[in-house]
C-alpha cells in the first residue's frame, strides 16, 4: 500500500513537471531505498521475536534448575524433617509460618482371640492432632521451632497383643502437650547445622521416602520406624527427650548426622544416661531414579540386665541399622528397612504389654513399595503394600521358657485417596501371622485387621 501512495505521488509530480526526469530517477531511487529498508525492518522483528523466545526459554531453565535445587536432600527443611506431616507451613511475611493437621483411625477385628476379655469382635478408635509453630531469623540464619500435640484412644493395641503396633498413630497420651520445641542454627550457607532443646529423634534417623509417616503412609509400626531401636521413650509412649542435633552435608548427595538425647526422659541428671545415635545418608540422584540409602548405629545407656544373668545390673545395649528408598521411575517406590541389636540385654521398662518390645527383639525387617496415583490419573493418591517380620531373640526364649515361640509376621495394604485439597482417606488392612511369637500361654490365632483412616492437613 506505501509503494502504491508513493507511484501516485511520483505521477502527480510528473504531471506538473512532465521535464524533470532527473526528479522521476531520484523518486524511484527513494522507494528503492523504502522497499530495502521495510525488508530489514521485518527482519529485525523476527529477530525480536526470536531473542524473546530464548529469554523465555532461558527463564524456564532456570527457574527448573531452581526447583531441582530445592529437591529434598540429606539435610532437608526443618518441616520436612517432621516425622508426621501435619500441614504444610506457609512462611509469611515475617518470616513466620503454623501449620495445622489431624488424623482419625478406625481399626477392627473378629479375632476370638484377642486380649478383650474374650471378645470375638473389637473395633477401637483414636485420634491425635498437632499444631506447628515456625520463625525464622534470616540474618541469623536460624530457626525455632515448636510443636504441640493432642491425642485420644488408644487404638486396637490395646485389644491384641503383638510385637510391631498396628495403629502408630495412636499415642498413650491424653489431652495437649509440647511434643517438640527446639532452635537451630545454620552454618555454611546450610551445609552445617545445629540443633538444641526438646527434640524427637526419630524425624532424623532411620527415615524413609515411603514408610516414615502413620497419618498418609503405612500404619504397622514396623513400617513406619525400627521396632529394635531403644529410643528414649517418655511415659507418654512417644519419642520425645532433650538433646543436641548436628548434621553436615558435606556434598549434596552425602550426610552425617549425629545427636545424643536424655535416654530416661526426666530432665534430671541429663548426662548420666544418654542415648546417642549417628547416621550416613547417600541420595544419588539419576533422573527418574533417585534414592536415599542410610546407615545408622545407636547406644542406650540406661541400666539393663542380662537375660543369661538377671543379677547384672549397668550394661548398655546397642544396635544398628538401615533404611533403604529407591524410586523406579515416578511412578513406583521400593523400600527397605532392617535393624538389629544386642540380644543379650534387656531394659525392664521396656517390657509393659502395650510398650514397645525392643528388648525382646534379635532383629527385624520390612519391606514394601508405593505406586503414584498418577499411574492411573489420580495424582495425589497412592497405593502401599509391605510385608515384615519380627523374631524373638534366642537369649529371651531360653530365659523365659518359650523355645516354641514363633517369629511374627506383618502384611499391609492401603489405599490413600485424595478427596480435596486438604482431606485424604485411607481404608487399610493388616495381617498378623503368629501374633506374639504365638507365645504358648496365649496362643493367639492369626489376626486379620481392617480399618480405615481420615487425614487433613493445612
Amino acid at each position: 500500500m506505501r509503494h502504491i501512495t508513493y507511484v501516485i505521488v511520483i505521477a502527480t509530480f510528473a504531471s506538473f513537471f512532465p521535464s524533470s526526469a532527473q526528479n522521476i530517477e531520484t523518486m524511484k531511487a527513494v522507494i528503492r531505498m523504502q522497499s530495502k529498508i521495510d525488508t530489514l525492518a521485518q527482519k529485525a522483528s523476527r529477530s525480536d521475536s526470536t531473542l524473546l523466545m530464548l529469554e523465555a526459554r532461558l527463564a524456564e531453565g532456570e527457574f527448573k534448575i531452581q526447583q531441582i535445587e530445592k529437591q529434598d536432600s540429606p539435610c532437608m527443611d526443618t518441616t520436612d524433617r517432621l516425622h508426621r506431616q501435619y500441614g504444610i507451613p506457609a512462611i509469611g511475611k515475617q518470616d513466620f509460618a503454623i501449620g495445622i493437621g489431624a488424623a482419625m483411625v478406625l481399626q477392627g477385628t473378629n479375632n476370638p482371640n484377642a486380649v478383650s476379655r474374650g471378645k470375638k469382635r473389637v473395633e477401637d478408635a483414636s485420634y491425635s492432632a498437632s499444631v506447628t509453630f515456625e520463625k525464622k531469623f534470616d540474618s541469623a540464619a536460624s530457626r525455632a521451632f515448636l510443636r504441640c500435640e493432642a491425642a485420644g484412644g488408644s487404638g486396637l493395641d490395646g485389644d491384641v497383643r503383638v510385637f510391631s503396633k498396628v495403629n502408630y498413630d495412636a499415642l498413650t497420651s491424653q489431652g495437649m502437650q509440647v511434643a517438640e520445641i527446639w532452635y537451630e542454627q545454620s552454618f555454611l550457607s546450610g551445609k552445617i547445622l545445629g540443633t538444641i532443646g526438646l527434640l524427637d529423634p526419630s524425624a532424623y534417623f532411620d527415615n524413609n521416602a515411603v514408610a516414615n509417616d502413620e497419618t498418609i503412609q503405612f500404619l504397622g509400626q514396623m513400617f513406619v520406624t525400627n521396632p529394635a531401636i531403644e529410643y528414649p521413650v517418655s511415659p507418654f509412649g512417644i519419642f520425645y527427650a532433650p538433646g543436641l542435633l548436628a548434621s553436615f552435608t558435606l556434598v549434596k548427595w552425602l550426610a552425617i548426622t549425629a545427636g545424643i538425647f536424655d535416654a530416661n526422659r526426666d530432665w534430671q541428671r541429663i548426662g548420666d544416661n544418654l542415648f546417642g545415635m549417628g547416621q550416613i545418608a547417600l541420595s544419588p540422584s539419576a533422573s527418574g531414579f533417585e534414592g536415599n540409602y542410610r546407615l545408622y548405629a545407636w547406644y542406650n545407656q540406661m541400666p539393663h540386665r542380662m537375660w543369661n544373668d538377671a543379677s547384672i545390673k549397668g550394661a548398655l545395649s546397642y544396635g544398628f541399622g538401615l533404611s533403604f528408598d529407591q524410586h523406579l521411575g515416578e511412578k513406583l517406590t521400593l523400600f527397605l528397612r532392617y535393624g538389629t541389636r544386642d540380644a543379650q540385654t534387656y531394659d525392664t521398662a521396656a517390657l509393659s504389654p502395650n510398650g514397645p518390645f525392643a528388648s525382646i527383639l534379635s532383629n527385624c525387617w520390612s519391606a514394601g513399595f508405593q505406586i503414584d496415583g498418577k499411574l492411573w490419573h489420580r495424582d495425589h493418591d497412592a497405593l502401599g503394600i509391605a510385608t515384615g517380620q519380627v523374631p524373638l531373640s534366642k537369649e529371651y526364649k531360653r530365659a523365659n521358657d518359650t523355645k516354641q515361640a514363633k517369629t511374627e509376621t506383618h502384611f499391609e495394604l492401603y489405599y490413600k485417596i485424595q478427596c480435596f485439597d486438604k482431606m485424604s482417606i485411607s481404608p487399610d488392612i493388616q495381617y498378623i501371622l503368629n501374633p506374639f511369637g504365638k507365645d504358648p500361654p496365649l496362643n493367639a490365632e492369626d489376626i486379620p485387621i481392617f480399618g480405615i483412616r481420615s487425614e487433613v492437613a493445612f
